[in-house]
């Protein structure tokens, strides 16, 4: 390796070892929050913001987080929960809550034709939703809300200072399974970059948008075309450039149960599929990182290789290789304490290193595929994201 390259090689690893260091052992988070609160506005009537919540299923867990939804505090709230098929146990619950609450409706949805079946839910609801709606708010029906969940999302669009705001969730490990323990890895990850305004993207669990501006952009058409409503979102957000704002306080609690190494890798390529269709540039990214990472790595495994035969480098580019390649082990212990604690340092290891071949895994298996698999329904995708056919299993011979 001539001495250019080294002097590349070794630059590309100090920057990354630097970048996790801050990644893992700082709180970056604080660089996207808005330092000066705004004054306060003047007391007037509170505009109706109209909560859609997609249900399907049903547990006790998914029943408890829906009366978190339910039992809001803010003032002037619809709550529409919508489910789609008669024999789906959320269609049940669904009707005992409306008939609980006097703010609650429930809305029966169509099967999808030409989009994803959530976003043909939301699409149903926003039809029946009042016409008097200031403010559209969407939400997931697994997480747990404080009471001020739908103020704190709502408030900078009622403002006017907003047209589009998001939340995000903090996972809360029940167990700590592998599968389980790299989830929570990846989700903080996620909720990390969506802190900082450079990345931050509307995300399907907690977002709200301002009525007008929601109907202005077309979102509506947006979503009857394609499979997901949040990623689809963002990338005509971005071709708009228009802002998503965070909203710390909108912050849902979201316990995690074992769960699987199948279903955590149907969930994590979904999270990566998405991007490729709508955000293209994030998915770039994303590979671009992945790429510089391991030939980084690579590159310094071969140093060290070379080095020990005798026909290496220097010494000190052969010290740096090995701190490079034992940087990741020797940070997530400071990880563990500050975001799983309690979780057994053995555990904790095999959760990370899962969640390394997870990422690699799933990206890779993006690069060709055009196919998506959700609760059941394949959808097949156009190039540009349009949903062209969609297949349910009742339809398969």
């Amino acid at each position: 390796m001539s001495g250019f390259l080294l002097a590349l090689w070794a630059i590309s690893a100090g920057l990354q070892m630097a970048f996790l260091a801050a990644l893992w052992c700082c709180d970056l988070s604080r660089l996207g929050r808005d330092k000066t609160a705004p004054d306060a506005p003047e007391p007037r009537p509170a505009p109706l913001v109209s909560l859609i919540i997609p249900c399907a299923g049903r547990s006790g867990a998914m029943e408890t987080a829906l009366h978190s939804l339910l039992q809001q505090d803010y003032p002037s709230l619809a709550v529409l929960l919508v489910t789609h098929g008669r024999t789906d146990p959320a269609r049940q619950l669904a009707l005992e809550l409306a008939a609980q609450y006097p703010h609650a409706r429930h809305v029966e949805a169509r099967a999808a034709e030409g989009c994803g079946q959530k976003n043909r839910n939301m699409l149903d609801a926003l039809a029946e939703a009042d016409p008097e709606t200031a403010v559209y708010a969407f939400c997931d029906a697994n997480h747990l809300a404080k009471r001020d969940f739908v103020r704190c999302l709502a408030e900078p669009i009622i403002q006017g200072r907003e047209k589009f705001c998001t939340g995000y969730r903090r996972t809360r490990p029940l167990c700590f399974a592998p599968a389980t323990v790299a989830c929570h890895f990846l989700v903080w990850h996620l909720g990390l970059f969506q802190g900082l305004p450079w990345f931050t993207q509307p995300w399907g669990g907690a977002f709200a948008a301002e009525a007008r501006a929601f109907r202005e952009l077309g979102v509506a058409e947006l979503w009857s075309r394609t499979v997901v409503d949040d990623v689809s979102l963002a990338g005509l957000l971005m071709r708009e450039r228009r802002r998503v704002n965070y909203c710390p306080g909108a912050m849902l609690d979201s316990p995690l149960e074992e769960m699987s190494e199948t279903r955590l890798n149907d969930w994590f390529f979904r999270q990566l599929f998405y991007p490729k269709f709508y955000t293209l540039s994030v998915w770039l990214l994303l590979g671009a990182a992945l790429a510089w990472f391991a030939a980084t790595a690579l590159a310094g495994l071969g140093l060290v290789i070379a080095w020990i035969a005798g026909a290496g480098p220097a010494f000190p580019f052969a010290l740096l290789a090995l701190a490079h390649l034992a940087s990741p082990f020797a940070l997530r212990g400071f990880l563990r304490r500050r975001i799983a604690p309690d979780c057994p340092p053995a555990v904790w290891r095999q959760g990370v290193a899962l969640a390394a071949r997870t990422l690699a895994a799933c990206f890779c298996r993006t690069v060709f595929s055009r196919v998506l698999v959700w609760r059941g329904i394949r959808y097949h995708l156009a190039s540009d994201g349009k949903v062209e056919r969609v297949e349910r299993p009742d339809q398969e011979s």
